[in-house]
This record gives C-alpha cells, sequence and structure tokens, in this order.
C-alpha cells in the first residue's frame, strides 16, 4: 500500500454531517450511556435490572425498540415473525387494541405500518410514536428529500446536539414505559 493510501481516514456522511468513523462510534456510545444514566435517575427504572423488555417480549416475532434519526426518535413494537400469516395476525391483534395505544399515547399519533421495509430489505409490521420536536409533544416526521423540515411550533430535536439528548431520553423512557404497559395488556388476550 502507498503511503498516499495509507494516510486515508474512512468517513462516514450521516444526515449531512461527516463523522470520522470513531467519531460517530463515541457519539453513539456517549448517547447510550447517558441514557442508561438518565434511566437510573428514574424511581421506577433505576430499580429494574433490566431497563425496558425490548427482545425479550416472550412473545416470538415480536420486539419493541427504540428507533433515534438525526432529527426524530421513535418507540417501536416491531413484529418481525417469520411466518408471514402469523406476523399479519399477530399486527391485526395489536391494531384492535388501539384504544389502549390511543389513551397511553395521549396526543401522539400513533402509526400502524402493515408492511415496513428495513434497511436490510426484510419485511415487518411496526406500530410506533415518533417525536422530531425539542418539546417531544407531538409527531411530526416532516422529511422532505431526505432533509427534515422545521416543525411547526417548535423546533427540530438534533441527535448532534448534546443539549438536545434531554429530550431524546425523557420521549424515549416515557413512551417506552407505556408502549410496555400497553403490550402486556394487550398479549394476555393471545395467552
Amino acid at each position: 500500500m502507498s503511503e498516499k493510501n495509507s494516510n486515508f481516514v474512512l468517513c462516514f456522511i450521516w444526515n449531512n454531517m461527516a463523522y470520522k468513523k470513531e467519531e460517530l462510534k463515541q457519539l453513539k456510545t456517549d448517547f447510550w450511556n447517558g441514557f442508561a444514566e438518565y434511566c437510573n435517575t428514574i424511581p421506577r427504572l433505576a430499580q429494574r435490572k433490566q431497563k425496558f423488555m425490548l427482545y425479550n417480549t416472550r412473545l416470538k416475532g415480536t420486539e419493541l425498540k427504540f428507533d433515534v434519526q438525526r432529527h426524530e426518535v421513535s418507540v417501536v413494537l416491531e413484529i418481525n415473525h417469520t411466518d408471514y400469516e402469523r406476523r399479519i395476525e399477530l399486527f391485526e391483534h395489536f391494531k384492535a387494541c388501539r384504544l389502549l395505544f390511543e389513551e397511553a399515547f395521549d396526543g401522539l399519533e400513533v402509526v400502524y405500518e402493515p408492511f415496513y421495509k428495513l434497511e436490510t430489505g426484510k419485511e415487518v409490521c411496526r406500530i410506533y410514536v415518533t417525536s422530531s420536536k425539542v418539546d417531544g409533544a407531538s409527531y411530526c416526521p416532516s422529511v422532505l428529500g431526505g432533509r427534515a423540515q422545521e416543525a411547526e411550533g417548535g423546533n427540530l430535536l438534533d441527535f448532534h446536539r448534546r443539549d438536545d439528548w434531554q429530550q431524546f431520553y425523557q420521549f424515549m423512557a416515557r413512551n417506552m414505559m407505556r408502549l410496555e404497559r400497553i403490550f402486556n395488556q394487550a398479549k394476555q388476550a393471545l395467552e
């Protein structure tokens, strides 16, 4: 390898921001470590060994997830059962619990997507709430041409601004606890 090529530094473009591989890794590590610390300040979560159930739902083909993007954050119920018919059956069951979702996520729009394509190309079902506003109060997925637009009535969250992380954390913890409660109630009807 030539000396010229050995000086090459791998960079990633993440939503129009250039990061060295190490910088992006460190940013993400800092974010998730900060979220763990934030969760320890919430009495209800601090006493739990595992803060959230996430992949441990005890219902095959279902997972609860956080989806953090540059200008928005989502709390997601993902139904990824390998059997298509079972996946749709589970989705329809949870969708039938619409009132539970709407009451728990008071003021947030609950999105039901029976055919969501992951970056890997795999198709799953998703039910989720999203916020892109700094106040974390409303659903605002206004993305045009890959660039997030300013949300009406508030500033956009920005993962790159560490000052916004508290807003991400509040939205994530509050709404994942709600989603877990709904999930457990709806799951009981399946058992």
